[in-house]
């Protein structure tokens, strides 16, 4: 046996004979509450899980079993049970099959190569989802993810988020649960609401409407921006991506990629050097950038600094700059607008009040809108085609009731792709239309401000 790998052993039910599982590598870890492993049980490939949160290990076990077995008895494909019970470490645990040359939906989606071949995904996981809504079933956390293809086959995971009502969800249920499967897609990607509702309706033997597509339109819109904020909101946590920490005056969130072999604490420690030593790129009262090397990886790193204790005392209430920076970035990653990649955010205190903070992003190789447009050497045709790039990314943002609240041209980076968003303290998501119009409508004529000849054509996209 290789080091990599390692013996778990379960004592099943009443049974004085415990079992040897093969631990052969991890696949998903939640500390302190449950280890996902690729295993071996009498030479056959399983899936472990071992539950071993210190209160709620056995309700999280109990609740795992009933899933599988309920699952096996409506005729329902989800990995089958092959053994459960405790482990001499006092945890507990579920072996169950290891579902063979399948993909979980969430890797088909990333490997479809147009709209197309989404939305054929999405159809036929939304006629197993009709399926479960006939039998009863409700899954609490829906998303593609949670299920897994071979073929034409789809077995469902995640069954301890499962409710059984007994009876087919009704109309309006089943529309909501449908909405929440849908929030996937993107709104430049609505056309593809219509085709799956019509396979789940189709499999549900119902009438469908041009209404009804226009009331699921709707919910999915509602449901995305919750499952948004969910998402922004999580990035805050300890998960499979990122990695909270608290060291010292130190404390924070990093990408997991970003700090490769190295601790927060290391990173932490050797920042400010880093900053001095680091190509500066601006070095002003408020904030210090300067972009560095850190794992081999290019970054820039902003310091926003001490200014004294009645700011300290109001950033140590309302959240730090960098905190509203990597959130903000966050919410655009999950919109699709270009900013530049969020690695870490790292809070200093003094006490229990916020001295300065930071914020780390990837470094893009661009130049930005100010350069741009104070170099003689480039055109006019040139400047108008980037100014109108900028415009249309502000654009999005209104449309998605966000504006920048800072719209100088230094914060705009110019790549082959267009235009990407910097400085993102200042960002605002507006709840009343009012409020975003007038400010929208103030950040485009200070756009404008520092060319006299955008004014006009600013002037015709005004709000």
């Amino acid at each position: 046996m290789s080091e990599s790998t390692r013996s778990i052993w379960v004592l099943p039910g009443q049974s004085e004979s415990a079992q040897e599982i093969v631990i052969r590598r991890a696949l998903r870890i939640l500390p302190g509450t449950r280890e996902v492993s690729d295993a071996s049980w009498r030479d056959r490939d399983v899936v472990l899980k071992i539950f071993c949160h210190r209160w709620k290990a056995y309700y999280h076990y109990r609740r795992e079993l009933r899933g599988l077995r309920r699952l096996a008895e409506l005729g329902v494909r989800a990995p089958v049970l092959l053994l459960s019970g405790r482990t001499r470490q006092g945890h507990w645990a579920i072996v169950t099959e290891k579902i063979r040359e399948a993909s979980t939906g969430l890797e088909l989606w990333q490997q479809a190569k147009n709209l197309g071949e989404k939305v054929e995904l999405l159809c036929h996981l939304a006629r197993e989802l009709a399926r479960h809504h006939r039998k009863g079933v409700v899954q609490s956390d829906l998303h593609i993810g949670n299920f897994m293809l071979r073929g034409q086959m789809v077995f469902s995971l995640d069954v301890a988020q499962m409710s059984f009502r007994g009876r087919a969800l009704r109309r309006r249920a089943s529309i909501e649960d449908l909405a929440s499967f849908l929030s996937c897609l993107s709104e430049d990607k609505a056309s593809g609401i219509a085709p799956v509702a019509a396979a789940y309706a189709e499999e549900r033997q119902w009438l469908w409407s041009p209404q009804d597509n226009e009331a699921l339109k709707k919910r999915v819109y509602v449901i995305r921006r919750e499952v948004i904020r969910k998402l922004v909101r999580r990035s805050l946590r300890t998960t499979s991506r990122t990695l909270r920490f608290r060291e010292g005056r130190f404390r924070g969130v990093f990408e997991r990629p970003f700090l490769a072999e190295s601790s927060p604490a290391q990173f932490c420690e050797a920042i400010d050097a880093l900053l001095r030593h680091g190509e500066v790129l601006k070095n002003g009262k408020t904030c210090f950038v300067s972009r560095i090397v850190w794992n081999g990886q290019d970054v820039v790193v902003k310091r926003y600094n001490h200014k004294g204790f009645w700011h300290s005392l109001r950033h140590t209430l309302k959240g730090s700059r960098a905190r509203r920076s990597w959130l903000n970035a966050q919410l655009l990653g999950l919109l699709g607008i270009p900013t530049a990649q969020p690695l870490a955010y790292i809070d200093e205190c003094r006490g229990f009040m916020l001295w300065q903070s930071y914020f780390v992003t990837a470094f893009i190789q661009a130049r930005s809108l100010s350069h741009l447009m104070g170099d003689a050497r480039v055109v006019r045709s040139t400047k108008e085609m980037r100014s109108r790039q900028v415009l249309q990314l502000l654009e999005r943002l209104a449309d998605h009731r966000i504006t920048h609240g800072d719209t100088k041209h230094s914060n705009f980076l110019l790549d082959a792709d267009g235009a990407v968003l910097t400085d993102l303290d200042g960002m605002r998501v507006h709840r009343v239309y009012w409020t975003l119009r007038r400010r929208f409508n103030r950040e485009l004529m200070r756009f404008a401000r520092d060319c006299d000849w955008l004014e006009d054509h600013v002037k015709a996209r005004q709000r």
